[in-house]
């Protein structure tokens, strides 16, 4: 199972326990190279029951990235709102670098879950 900082402050619920079921799947499934798991949610925040997840999946080589994502959304039955990003690693690297952007965010603040 994927760690987290919320599930290391004991506050797992039945959202979250899919939610990493879905994680684990999707490092199954397709072989990422890192997955984020970004904002309210991962910092541990009180959310709403029903915010959405924010998750950022990495690869290696993404030929298509519209078509990775509907691939992962439709790989795994899920009950919880996402918004799912999909960049390759060099995207990725560049799009951190950008200071100030969504990207440094993540980069700054997101919780990784998975990485190799």
């Amino acid at each position: 199972m994927v760690q987290s900082r919320a599930t290391s402050l004991g506050k797992l619920d039945e959202s979250d326990a899919e939610f990493h079921a879905f994680v684990d799947h999707i490092v199954a499934a397709f072989n990422p190279r890192k997955v984020i798991w970004f904002g309210p949610r991962a910092q541990g925040e009180p959310v709403v029951p029903d915010s959405e997840y924010e998750l950022l999946v990495v690869f290696d080589e993404l030929p298509d990235w519209k078509e990775m994502s509907v691939a992962i959304r439709l790989s795994f039955d899920r009950r919880f709102s996402l918004d799912l990003r999909v960049r390759s690693s060099t995207e990725w690297e560049h799009a951190q670098a950008v200071r100030g952007t969504i990207a440094d965010e993540i980069g700054q603040s997101g919780v990784t879950l998975y990485a190799r």
